[in-house]
């Protein structure tokens, strides 16, 4: 009977260290540039992403617009939208050129990015490309811009081209939450 409980105390000692292992394990793996690599395969920053459309998506193909979190976007007008975080709470500030910045309601704004995080988008033809319509720098220094046509809802970012509604109707929704007084900026 002694045996028995020796060897039951051993068992759980070797099921103890092999759970022990095997975390270990995995959490190298999700650290390896192996997993990221395949993590960065499968989700493109403002790239459209692979594979099929989603069904609630319908024919169109999802673009990630926030692959990390939002800093700040600059319109080609230099109106803006940003988060100041030099107070003890962040706070989203909007500010158009010749005024002071305006602070917005932070709980709104993040509501906006995290229903518009996804949108809708239908790859066209290439198309002439202007200047910059929207720059959007995000917390980890980097910045993506996107260009737009005279057509209301034709964008490009880098060598995507594609025509979004859904993003224009999000960009238009944001204008009027920033009290950015721009019928369409350029």
């Amino acid at each position: 009977m002694k045996n028995f409980s020796a060897l039951k105390v051993y068992l759980r000692a070797l099921s103890l260290i092999m759970s022990l292992l095997l975390v270990l394990t995995v959490i190298g793996y999700l650290q390896s540039p192996t997993f990221h690599h395949y993590v960065d395969s499968k989700s493109q920053d403002w790239g459209l992403t692979a594979g099929p459309p989603t069904s609630s998506m319908g024919k169109g193909q999802p673009l990630r617009l926030c692959r990390t979190r939002i800093q700040s976007l600059e319109w080609s007008n230099h109106s803006r939208i940003f988060e100041d975080s030099s107070h003890s709470k962040a706070r989203w500030l909007s500010q158009v050129p010749g005024s002071a910045p305006r602070e917005l309601d932070s709980l709104e704004v993040e509501k906006w990015f995290g229903i518009n995080c996804v949108v809708k988008v239908f790859k066209i033809p290439p198309f002439d490309l202007g200047p910059d319509f929207l720059v959007v720098q995000f917390v980890d220094g980097t910045s993506a811009h996107l260009k737009k046509t005279a057509a209301a809802s034709d964008f490009a970012i880098g060598s995507e081209y594609f025509r979004s509604p859904e993003l224009a109707s999000s960009l238009s929704e944001l204008y009027k939450l920033g009290g950015i007084d721009l019928a369409e900026p350029r």
